[in-house]
């Protein structure tokens, strides 16, 4: 992938995917925000959002397509999850307990990425943590201990970044920690 700078004057439209509630996902390319729409026009997120993460960062990946998960459709009690209860939004930030060692939740199923990802998660731990992320490669079903990548972080907030090669089904397990405690997602972003 290419990179370019952006200029911080930028104020034109920019190329992204929001991921949105469920399995919906909202295309935004090289059009204004009046296009971007949600299955469920509870849950949107405004390109002009990422417009402001890239003037601050002044960096994006050109040829990419961007997800920004929404806190609400990061846990959903329906899908896979295990030890994660008091789970709570407020603003843009998921909080949960981890009544557990073993905490663990799948991200909403996302588009297939033929070359691979970067899964950047923003997230306050309760305490020095090893956090694991599962991915599926394409023709996968399973979740496997192979096809996962382990990074250990201190206390407090950090923002972890898997670089992942090859094609994937757009499949994601995330392992947030080790211990019980109170966990905070601030973003979840997928590029690839």
């Amino acid at each position: 992938m290419k990179k370019s700078n952006l200029p911080s004057s930028l104020t034109g439209p920019l190329f992204a995917f929001i991921c949105l509630v469920g399995f919906a996902a909202c295309e935004k390319k090289t059009s204004g925000p009046e296009e971007a729409k949600a299955s469920n026009s509870s849950t949107q997120i405004s390109s002009s959002a990422i417009e402001q993460k890239v003037e601050a960062n002044q960096t994006v990946e050109t040829n990419s397509k961007v997800f920004i998960i929404p806190p609400e459709s990061l846990i959903n009690p329906q899908e896979v999850s295990n030890k994660i209860t008091n789970i709570k939004i407020s603003g843009s930030d998921l909080s949960f307990t981890s009544t557990g060692q073993d905490p663990y939740f799948s991200f909403p199923w996302l588009d297939s990425m033929p070359n691979g990802a970067v899964i950047k998660v923003d997230i306050t731990l309760p305490e020095k943590q090893m956090l694991q992320l599962f991915y599926q490669l394409k023709n996968e079903s399973a979740f496997t201990e192979q096809n996962s990548i382990i990074r250990v972080k201190k206390g407090g907030r950090n923002t972890i970044e898997w670089k992942i090669e090859g094609p994937l089904n757009g499949r994601f397990r995330f392992d947030p920690g080790t211990t019980t405690g109170e966990y905070i997602i601030h973003q979840v972003e997928v590029i690839y």
